[in-house]
């Protein structure tokens, strides 16, 4: 039997795994000719690039939602600025933020500072907070009424460092 539009002299000749005969109306051997002509088109190549889409998908909305949860400001009241000169408690040098406590009314404030490499780049190093240290802390205190504060400015040895 004669195949439609030459096949045979393009593809060699294929029993499918069913047994079925070498026909143009085979359904094993439409697909292997199929892949063999169009080799991006077939079923294995398409599962593989929407798989590979589905992880990328997944991997941006992961990313953009752990980006939102750090960067999440709101909060904060910017309407109500603190400004506070206090002695530092606690000093955490560390990333994501540098992190003081104070003593403020009777209480005991969190402040959540800047990450430590803009700190660095704008003058502000480890070694000039320290315990004990009084400085000037500009910031927006949290909606909830938590001693939290997240600092704008500080002022540290008479110079003023932009945080943000």
């Amino acid at each position: 039997m004669a195949l439609v539009g030459g096949y045979e002299k393009r593809y060699p000749p294929y029993v499918c795994e069913r047994g079925h005969c070498v026909s143009e109306y085979c359904p094993a051997r439409r697909r292997l000719i199929q892949r063999l002509r169009f080799p991006g088109r077939c079923p294995e190549a398409n599962s593989m690039k929407k798989l590979s889409l589905l992880i990328a998908f997944f991997a941006l909305v992961l990313g953009a939602t752990a980006a939102l949860a750090h960067h999440g400001w709101s909060s904060y009241d910017a309407d109500k600025t603190l400004t506070i000169e206090a002695a530092l408690k606690e000093v955490a040098y560390r990333n994501p933020h540098a992190h003081v406590t104070i003593d403020y009314e009777g209480r005991e404030w969190h402040v959540v500072l800047a990450p430590i490499n803009r700190m660095k780049a704008r003058g502000l190093p480890e070694a000039d907070l320290t315990s004990g240290k009084t400085v000037t802390i500009v910031g927006y205190p949290r909606k909830d009424g938590t001693a939290e504060i997240r600092a704008e400015r500080i002022i540290v040895d008479g110079r003023t460092i932009e945080l943000r």
